[in-house]
């Protein structure tokens, strides 16, 4: 596996492509795409869909105390998620070769597989989402996301290219658990609006407050058009935060 060195915000990253390196790095640490507000230094996070680290960095940077579990199921990615974690010396940190899903099991992970230098972050469980460069697809391992929200937790992040839809319902019963949660929301089709607000609604009627923005369909780069045509992609990214004070400690109170 061929691989590229990049530093950003002090920290050192192994990655395979430079364009989806930088366009991540930005979203993340510019834009502040994962940001929360916490009131204790060791936060509770579920990292759902780490790629290679740059949500960790993010985290740690914050947070240098903060729990982490990051689950990734692409194993060229998951490599190179270990590599920076290693490389990086964040502690705290618990990695999981794993995909989040409603139920335990496997499941094909489709994307752009076998080429030096792979968009990996968009590697999907859903066909439509990970067929955006190619049909291809590999077998991963899946864990029900509801296994790990056993007690109370500071930030959930959820990057898991269009199985929001399937997870977030799945864990409606543990929500009340959680202080803050972020995520992608990917819908395909003439569905997606109703679709996402049927999403939004759930994390309401959970006791969040939940604001959202949408991304034009510019961010997809014109090599991909026959795909735009076909799924038309709908995008967006919703902050769910608890009125008054959020964190761990108070969580499900």
């Amino acid at each position: 596996m061929q691989t590229l060195t990049a530093r950003w915000d002090g920290f050192t990253f192994h990655h395979r492509n430079g364009a989806e390196f930088e366009l991540l790095a930005r979203e993340i640490f510019e834009e502040g795409e994962y940001g929360f507000d916490c009131d204790r230094p060791d936060p509770v996070i579920l990292d759902c869909g780490s790629h290679i680290g740059l949500s960790v960095a993010w985290f740690k940077r914050r947070y240098p105390a903060s729990r982490i579990t990051a689950f990734e199921p692409d194993p060229g990615n998951f490599r190179l998620l270990q590599t920076n974690v290693a490389i990086n010396r964040w502690s705290g940190v618990t990695l999981l070769n794993l995909a989040v899903s409603s139920r335990k099991g496997t499941a094909p992970l489709f994307g752009e597989f076998g080429v030096a230098a792979p968009m990996a972050s968009a590697h999907s469980l859903c066909r439509d989402w990970g067929s955006q460069r190619s049909d291809q697809s590999i077998m991963v391992n899946t864990i029900p996301l509801a296994d790990y929200i056993t007690g109370p937790i500071d930030y959930l992040k959820l990057d898991i290219e269009g199985m929001e839809t399937e997870v977030v319902p799945s864990i409606e019963p543990q929500l009340h658990l959680v202080g803050a949660l972020g995520l992608e929301f990917h819908g395909t089709g003439p569905r997606a609006s109703a679709d996402e607000e049927e999403l939004t609604e759930l994390l309401r009627a959970s006791g969040f407050r939940v604001s959202l923005v949408r991304k034009t369909r510019s961010i997809f780069p014109p090599e991909i058009g026959d795909w735009v045509d076909r799924v038309q992609p709908w995008v967006s990214v919703i902050k769910a935060t608890r009125t008054g004070t959020l964190g761990a400690s108070t969580a499900g109170k």
